[in-house]
Order: C-alpha cells, then structure tokens, then sequence
C-alpha cells in the first residue's frame, strides 16, 4: 500500500460534476491536515478499548494507487484488521475528496456490511459505519473507490464504544473530552440524550435536552436539536464573567487547547460586538468556542458541538 507521510485532505462543497479518475477536484478553501500514525493493515487496532473505558479512537491516513491491488472491478483498495469484542460499538467514518468512497467490514463468519457512494460525485466524498458486534474476533476493513482506477488519499477515523455506556472520569482531560464527545455525535448524541426540558421559539424551533455528560462537572450542559434544519448540538458553558475581558482570558486558553487536540482542522474566527467565535471544523463535525454577551455586565464562553 502506497501511504504519504502527513495527511492532506480538505473538501470541495461546491456541487460540481468531475471525472472519477486521477484528475483533483477543485477546492473550496484552505486545507485540512491532519497528522495521522503511519498506515499499515493493523493501524486501526492501535487502541484497543480497555475495561471502564469510555471509548477508544484511532485515526488513519492512507491513499489508493497503483501499487495497490484491484478488484474485479478494477477498484483499488486497502484492508485493515481490527480486533473487536462481542457487545462493542464500532463507528467508522471514511472520506476524501478524490473519488467516490466505499467501505465494507467483514466479519469472522464472513458476512459483509458495505457503504458506498451510488450518486454522482459533488468533490467530495464520506461513508459512515456503525456496527455492533456480534461476536469477538478478527474483523477485516476494506477501503476503495466505487469508480475503476481512482487514485488518492483518504482518512478513516474509528471509535469504539463499550456496550454500556461509560462517561470519561472527573479527571480527564479536555482531548479525551472532545474526542469522546465527537464519538457521540456520530449518533446525534442518542447515548447522551435525556429528557427534554423546554422548546424554544424566538428564532426558530429549537428542542433542549438534558444531557448524561456535563463536559465539565458541574458546568450547566444540554442538547439542543433544531427543527428546521434537522441539525443536533453540544452545547455546555464552560465559564461566566462580568467582563469580557476575564471572559477573552478564558477562551484564549480553551481556543489553545482545541487547536492542540484538533490539529489541522479547518479553522474559522467569527468576532462581533456581541461576540466572538473561533471553530475548527472536520469533514462532518463543527465545534466552536464562543465568547458572548448575554447580560449586563453578563459574560460566557461556550463551547459547541454540531
């Protein structure tokens, strides 16, 4: 398998129709890089999850090529073996901007779950996984294209979940926090959704929830769901000033720490009166780190996951 020593991946979202060969699509806007442990067939089974664990990750970087075998199709591809347990949740997701993606897990008794792109290609491309495993044992991934000789990189990142669910420790710091909160996203937060406490309509329908994670203890933390765009939020208040100035301090330290755990993710900053705002943002996650007024004398960061 063909592999490049750091990772280099960014969407297009402008929907555009392109060849399914070696040709790059154009791109919307600066770049995506991630760093990523060198690719091999076992570089998805680098984490194991241990017992009490809340969840465990692993992010790999490969490319398909010509030095990559082909299917009957004429597909290149690459396989990874992963060692799951019975009662586990495995959550993959797949993506490029290259070609149009397809994954299939095999199983020990050799039945096969497969993803893959069927529409036309609009730059970019992504195909999520969740699986819960029925049985222990060796599990094999395949990752290809869907289009014959496609070439180019790609990027899997795998969580897996214990079969209850486990909430990271008091002591956990805020990478393992974030990580285990974009492990949950891949479901809309369904493990962490409780019961919902109020609907709010000044500015669209918007749905709260209570929530089994407070990112950090005691911090007010909720799930909020809008209604007319079908889209799911984290959000927790990380802290609460009178200035804005003590506030600023406050997430210009968090701001630090979201570019050390998300290196290379897409960065944007948004600054206003009422607030100001710095995101990174992956191929299907956006978090945000806002300062905002919200009162006299009345000032909070918080931090979003949608």
């Amino acid at each position: 398998m063909k592999y490049l020593p750091c990772l280099i991946l960014f969407f297009s979202l402008s929907l555009h129709s392109i060849a399914q060969k070696t040709k790059k699509p154009v791109k919307r806007k600066g770049k995506v890089t991630v760093k990523a442990p060198a690719a091999s067939q076992t570089a998805l089974d680098a984490h194991l999850l241990q017992p009490r664990q809340a969840f465990a990750y692993d992010l790999v970087k490969g490319s398909l090529g010509k030095t990559d075998p082909q299917d009957a199709d004429k597909n290149y591809y690459d396989t990874y073996t992963l060692s799951l347990n019975e009662g586990e949740e495995l959550r993959l997701e797949a993506a490029t901007d290259w070609y149009r993606i397809a994954i299939a897990l095999e199983s020990p008794d050799k039945q096969v779950q497969t993803r893959k792109d069927t529409d036309e290609f609009p730059g970019f491309s992504i195909q999520k996984l969740s699986y819960k495993v029925p049985a222990t044992g060796t599990y094999q991934l395949k990752v290809s294209s869907t289009d014959p000789n496609s070439a180019g990189e790609y990027i899997i990142r795998k969580f897996l979940l214990p079969a209850t669910l486990v909430l990271p420790n008091e002591q956990a710091d805020f990478c393992e926090r974030v990580n285990f909160l974009l492990a949950q996203h891949q479901d809309h937060f369904e493990q962490i959704k409780g019961k919902k406490t109020k609907t709010d309509k000044k500015a669209g329908i918007t749905d709260h929830y209570q929530t089994a994670f407070a990112f950090l203890p005691g911090k007010p933390s909720e799930i909020l769901f809008e209604t007319e765009q079908e889209k799911t939020k984290y959000q927790t208040i990380l802290g609460e000033f009178t200035t804005r100035e003590q506030a600023r301090q406050l997430h210009q330290q968090y701001v630090s720490q979201l570019k050390s755990c998300l290196s290379g993710w897409e960065p944007d900053e948004l600054s206003g009166e009422k607030f100001e705002q710095f995101g990174v943002s992956s191929y299907t996650d956006f978090m945000s780190l806002t300062l905002k007024e919200v009162g006299k004398k009345k000032f909070q960061v918080i931090l979003g996951l949608d």
